[in-house]
């Protein structure tokens, strides 16, 4: 709790001050790294491709040299595929977690809000408030206790300005 509930304007002006940014440099360096691990799968594949060219045209000494050389590809690539996996797993768990926790947090915000006369207004500072077809349901509940109390609630997107496009991120996802 940063101020209790106030209508004096400077009290919430240094509250306001008071909060720090989160930083992003987890979240970036998680794409960095699936970044990596994609470029490493298409240099990976692309070496057995050339691989099973060169095996159409060679000995039985080449043909035991690419057959070795393609197990341990195999297995790169199994583990560099796993790893995407745990990366994409843990997002869509961390996703979910956040938005229950936020959702959570909301309710209570507006549950306490509840017992005083009038119009209130919350102000959401947020860099994201990620929505599952889980959480969707918990989300229409805050939303309906919000306007039962009387509640509006206004959204600022705290995470600034972007330095990465997420269209990038989907696009090299998608390739």
């Amino acid at each position: 709790l940063v101020q209790r509930y106030t209508t004096d304007r400077s009290l919430v002006r240094r509250a306001v001050q008071q909060v720090a940014p989160a930083g992003t440099s987890a979240q970036e360096e998680k794409g960095d790294r699936a970044d990596q691990l994609l470029a490493r799968r298409r240099e990976l594949e692309g070496q057995s491709d050339t691989a099973a060219a060169r095996a159409a045209t060679g000995s039985g000494a080449v043909l035991a040299q690419n057959a070795s050389e393609l197990g341990q590809r195999e297995s790169e690539l199994r583990l560099i595929q796993t790893e995407l996996n745990m990366i994409r797993a843990f997002d869509n768990l961390d996703r979910d977690h956040k938005g229950h926790d936020t959702a959570l947090a909301l309710l209570e915000v507006i549950q306490t809000l509840a017992d005083y006369p009038g119009r209130k207004t919350i102000v959401f500072f947020s860099e994201g408030l990620p929505v599952s077809p889980v959480l969707s349901a918990r989300l229409d509940f805050v939303i309906d206790a919000a306007n039962r109390a009387n509640v509006t609630t206004y959204a600022v997107d705290a995470h600034g300005l972007r330095a990465k496009s997420t269209l990038n991120t989907v696009s090299k996802e998608m390739q």
